[in-house]
């Protein structure tokens, strides 16, 4: 499962060898005590809706090759769902609709999964150019696990997938962000997982 993680990464983007300061927490409470927040979304406001391709919601981009619901089947919460186990981006924008950037972004992976144990590989893209691999393993213990990523070079993008030979749907909720900025002010605009392509 773990050499997986390269495969990852190599399908998600053309790699680099460099590699972005990227601290990384699996404890909300510490990455909102750490990190300079500005928003979290819950969800628990938005109304019942099933969108394809891309939503966008306070200034987040989520993307997938499938249909986005909410509310999720992964929890009695109502988190952030889609209707196939598909890769996930979360891209930022800025409130003009440029594409943007942050410094710090986090959020809650659930799933119904019991055993055996869902695993998820995480590649965070920053403006230099560099990727970090994050794995996520066993998110039935705790469920949702949480992952959150404050970065000195801006993120560009987060992509999440399943992984491993069983493999179940997750989603999101309790995402948290910094300031978005234009991705043009950190250093150029490329055309990475842009969700815009999954509409």
């Amino acid at each position: 499962m773990r050499y997986l993680y390269s495969a990852i990464a190599l399908s998600l983007l053309a790699g680099t060898a460099a590699r972005a300061d990227v601290r990384v927490f699996d404890n909300e409470a510490d990455f909102l005590a750490t990190a300079p927040i500005v928003a979290t979304i819950t969800f628990d406001a938005l109304q019942d809706f099933q969108v394809k391709g891309t939503v966008e919601v306070n200034g987040i981009g989520f993307a997938t090759r499938g249909i986005w619901q909410m509310p999720g089947f992964c929890s009695l919460d109502r988190p952030l769902g889609a209707n196939n186990i598909a890769r996930r981006h979360i891209m930022f924008n800025t409130d003009n609709g440029e594409r943007g950037v942050t410094h710090a972004v986090g959020f809650r992976i659930t799933t119904f999964a019991i055993s055996p144990p869902a695993d998820y590989g995480i590649v965070v893209t920053t403006a230099d150019g560099a990727i970090t691999q994050v794995p996520v393993d066993d998110v039935t213990n705790p469920n949702p696990a949480y992952r959150g990523f404050l970065s000195t070079s801006p993120i560009e993008s987060v992509a999440i997938q399943a992984v491993g030979g069983t493999q179940f749907n997750f989603c999101f909720d309790d995402v948290s962000r910094a300031v978005i900025i234009p991705a043009t002010e950190a250093g150029g605009e490329r055309e990475v997982n842009d969700p815009r392509a999954y509409e």
